[in-house]
């Protein structure tokens, strides 16, 4: 794979695990700061993004072989991705 695409999807599981940490944080801990609908409104948006950087590297590692495929066929079959 591509060194440029793998290093984006690492980065994406990074932001992932760090987004469902912080809305898992507001969730649990809620500071006294906020209002209960205010920190379950922040906590499931971290939530949210958290997911998002969990299925874009799906899409990612998706486009990328179909790109790879296509490159096999207009080499008629040979060559290494």
């Amino acid at each position: 794979m591509d060194p440029v695409i793998e290093k984006r999807i690492n980065l994406l599981y990074l932001g992932g695990i760090i987004n469902a940490y912080i809305g898992l944080y507001v969730l649990i801990e809620r500071p006294s700061a906020f209002a209960f609908t205010t920190a379950l409104a922040i906590g499931i948006a971290f939530i949210a993004f958290a997911a998002v950087d969990f299925i874009m590297p799906l899409y990612l590692r998706r486009q990328w072989r179909a790109r790879v495929e296509a490159a096999r066929a207009r080499q008629g079959g040979a060559g290494a991705p």
